[in-house]
């Protein structure tokens, strides 16, 4: 996956690590110590991207697709 649209509707790069930031937070905020948050959130997003290009092959995804 390359590119994804922005909540403003522009077609702009695609970053995995953006999902990882946000999966770590999540993990963070429920206690989760730092390190194992930071493998788990790795993982995870991972596992998005695997579904997202399997799910959205021919469609660049909004940001509300990934959330």
């Amino acid at each position: 996956m390359k590119n994804i649209k922005n909540r403003q509707g522009q077609i702009v790069p695609f970053k995995a690590e953006k999902i990882s930031n946000a999966i770590q937070k999540s993990l963070l905020a429920t206690g989760t110590e730092k390190d194992a948050a930071g493998v788990m959130s790795c993982a995870l997003a991972g596992k998005v991207v695997e579904r997202l290009q399997e799910k959205m092959k021919d469609t660049v995804p909004g940001v509300e697709d990934i959330q």
